[in-house]
């Protein structure tokens, strides 16, 4: 994001492209450009650069969006399938509750992948530790199963939710799209409450 600063000849936040200005057109070098406010600019809009961080990504933020959506997918529905296993199994034993553990950790997945995509700083590596924690609760379990289908179906569990896991926590593509993401927010919030101030006084 070191492509956006204030430019030292007209004093505006730009988005520079070849240290060109494109608001007049001036060349400068990294060192001489301020930092950006981020401001609303005098009728009003949001300053020209957020529309470029909005509308255009590059290819390897658009790989991240794409793996992240993928990584969640991975770890929600083995969930959400064990979950099922485990209320019709307590169905066929005298009724009994369902077992809470399952629950619990898809309940807790829903929740953090809304507030992944809703730019919450921490949500990624807790997405990262529940995929740890349920590919570990599923290999535990094997033992307590029968039949090769169900055994089966554990163990390609676990190993769908460890990949997610070292995806999450490995892909570049992921942190790049994640942290301008919560930049695109960040300019949105500040704009946003900006606006509200000039409103108010108005």
């Amino acid at each position: 994001m070191n492509q956006i600063g204030k430019c030292p000849h007209c004093g505006k936040d730009s988005l520079f492209t070849r240290g060109i200005c494109p608001n007049c057109g001036l060349t400068s070098k990294p060192e001489e450009r301020g930092k950006p406010d981020f401001l609303l600019d005098a009728n009003g809009k949001l300053p020209s650069y957020t529309e470029v961080l909005e509308e255009e990504m590059t290819v390897s933020q658009k790989h991240g969006r794409i793996l992240l959506m993928l990584c969640t997918l991975m770890i929600g529905l083995p969930l959400l399938a064990w979950t099922g296993v485990v209320f019709f199994q307590s169905l066929e034993n005298s009724f009994h509750p369902p077992v809470f553990p399952p629950f619990a950790m898809l309940c807790l997945d829903i929740y953090i992948t809304y507030k992944l995509f809703s730019r919450t700083r921490w949500t990624r590596w807790a997405l990262c530790i529940l995929a740890t924690t349920a590919c570990i609760t599923f290999a535990s379990s094997i033992h307590t199963h029968e039949g090769f289908s169900l055994i089966t179906s554990i163990t390609l569990f676990s190993v769908i939710n460890l990949s997610a896991a070292m995806m999450l926590a490995t892909s570049k593509d992921v942190t790049e799209y994640l942290t301008t993401n919560r930049v695109t927010h960040r300019l949105e919030t500040s704009n946003t409450e900006q606006e509200a101030r000039i409103n108010h006084q108005i």
